[in-house]
């Protein structure tokens, strides 16, 4: 116990005050150092087993599976299609999704995909603001939401759009006609000419 203590209080100096420590190869009745010579190590360590390869990752909603890997990490899943919107009621329905499911069925069936939905979103968010009253603004604000970041929305959302700002034909005595759901999702009729 003396002997490690000292030791350890040795090398704490040497840390400290390198210049005040000697290292000797004769220290003591341990001394691991053949002074006539030892020989080399006998074998060098034998490599680990290969690794196997990594099986494919399973198929995402209507994605393809991945291919297998030889590093051992699957495949990715698949390419962000949801579920097919339902045009039946549901919870949490605001004006602007009723509108949408009653007048533009086809259309809300359609934008079927994560980037659809998000452009959905973000042109409703935009449009809502009342500076956005003319075609002008209206296409600015459709440059904003374009998922693609290249100014122009992709094709479902592009159809959900026009059935949303589509004038029906008039019927009767009803009055001036709007457009189908403007009113209900952007707050205001934006006059597209």
């Amino acid at each position: 116990m003396t002997r490690a203590w000292t030791g350890t209080v040795l090398v704490g100096l040497c840390v400290v005050w390198p210049l005040a420590c000697e290292v000797s190869v004769n220290n003591g009745p341990y001394d691991p150092i053949d002074e006539t010579g030892g020989t080399g190590g006998t074998s060098a360590g034998t490599g680990g087993s290969s690794g196997s390869s990594g099986s494919a990752g399973s198929a995402g909603q209507g994605g393809s599976a991945g291919s297998e890997s030889v590093a051992g990490s699957g495949g990715s899943a698949g390419s962000g299609e949801v579920l097919t919107p339902t045009c039946s009621a549901e919870a949490g329905d605001d004006a602007c999704m009723e509108c949408i499911k009653q007048q533009c069925c086809t259309e809300w069936q359609g934008c079927n995909d994560d980037s659809c939905q998000t452009e959905l979103v973000d042109v409703v968010d935009c449009a809502s603001d009342p500076d956005v009253l003319d075609s002008e603004s209206y296409g600015d604000c459709i440059s904003m939401s374009s998922a693609a970041g290249d100014g122009f929305l992709q094709v479902n959302t592009q159809a959900l759009m026009e059935c949303v700002n589509e004038v029906p034909p008039a019927e009767g005595d009803a009055g001036i006609p709007s457009a189908r759901c403007q009113e209900a999702c952007f707050g205001h009729e934006i006059f597209l000419e």
